[in-house]
């Protein structure tokens, strides 16, 4: 099973890692009552960029990017498109690195028969995961899945992201994400 949602920052996420245990303090999920409002506030304070907040996946109970992950979201989404993207273009490896917080996400295929299966795997260079000391850790998580569940997952996630920025007039920032969205739509339906 593959999980991919998406949550907003509801506070200064720079004060974050001094409270890892408690991430509902500091995030709202974009189904949540109160997400609107949120969204709003960030856009407003921000003159409608640097979007904070983070796109959680989990792929067989597994979580793969989590929290600590958070990043300008807009962001996040039009990597995670466009690495998706690239991967059904080659088939075999797509990479991204387009993230502020130096995030890397990758797609690897590793089994073509009897069924599809990927690597997705996640790199966090120079996190901070080690609060007994003041040194970046670096810290990598990666989980196998089947190649369509994920894809699917991605494209419904995507879309429920893009409808909800739609709502609100300031998604100009997601138009690229926008166009890979609808691309991946017709790729995956075309692989079924």
């Amino acid at each position: 099973m593959i999980n991919v949602q998406t949550y907003l920052g509801t506070k200064d996420l720079d004060t974050y890692f001094e409270e890892l245990s408690n991430p509902k303090n500091f995030f709202i999920n974009i189904d949540e009552f109160g997400a609107k409002e949120t969204l709003n506030r960030m856009l407003t304070k921000n003159k409608g960029i640097d979007l904070y907040g983070v796109v959680c996946i989990q792929i067989n109970g597994m979580d793969v990017s989590t929290f600590i992950d958070w990043d300008d979201v807009d962001l996040m989404w039009t990597a995670l498109l466009t690495m998706v993207r690239e991967y059904v273009d080659d088939g075999k490896y797509s990479e991204t690195q387009m993230f502020i917080n130096g995030l890397e996400w990758s797609i690897k295929k590793i089994q073509s028969s009897p069924k599809d299966l990927v690597l997705f795997k996640v790199f966090r260079n120079s996190a901070l995961f080690d609060l007994r000391s003041d040194l970046p850790v670096s810290k990598e998580t990666r989980v196998s899945c089947n190649e369509i569940d994920l894809l699917k997952a991605v494209v419904i996630a995507g879309e429920k992201y893009i409808f909800f920025r739609d709502e609100d007039t300031r998604s100009h920032n997601l138009i690229v994400a926008k166009r890979l969205l609808k691309e991946l739509k017709c790729e995956i339906k075309n692989m079924n």
